[in-house]
């Protein structure tokens, strides 16, 4: 798929940079289900160098039995970073350390969370 060879390339590029970058001011239309809306929406409110679990973010969205169902709405996702879903993590997270997976691969979600200082 295109759009992930691009967001691939992209959070490449800003992770090897030190500078954090604003994603604050970045204006995006977001086209999904209501659902991965709310989703999406809750997960850009997360703050930058934390994590929220998909169950926590179920809640916060008042479905609190779709913790599943967040974790597919999150790989719906075709705007990383901008839309980071790579702060949310299984519950297991606080006692195992694994991310959980992500569109773009474990390994970026990774260096996505260290860069931001969440792990």
């Amino acid at each position: 798929m295109a759009d992930d060879a691009y967001n691939k390339k992209n959070i490449d590029r800003i992770l090897s940079t030190k500078r954090k970058i604003n994603i604050e001011r970045v204006q995006v239309e977001l086209v999904g289900t209501p659902f991965q809306l709310k989703v999406w929406k809750a997960l850009m409110q997360i703050p930058c160098g934390t994590t929220m679990t998909y169950g926590e973010i179920a809640k916060k969205i008042g479905v609190p039995n779709a913790a599943r169902a967040v974790g597919s709405a999150c790989g719906k996702n075709t705007l990383a970073v901008v839309v980071p879903c790579h702060r949310a993590v299984p519950s297991t997270f606080a006692q195992d350390g694994k991310v959980g997976a992500y569109r773009w691969g474990t390994k970026r979600k990774e260096a996505m969370l260290k860069w931001e200082g969440a792990l």
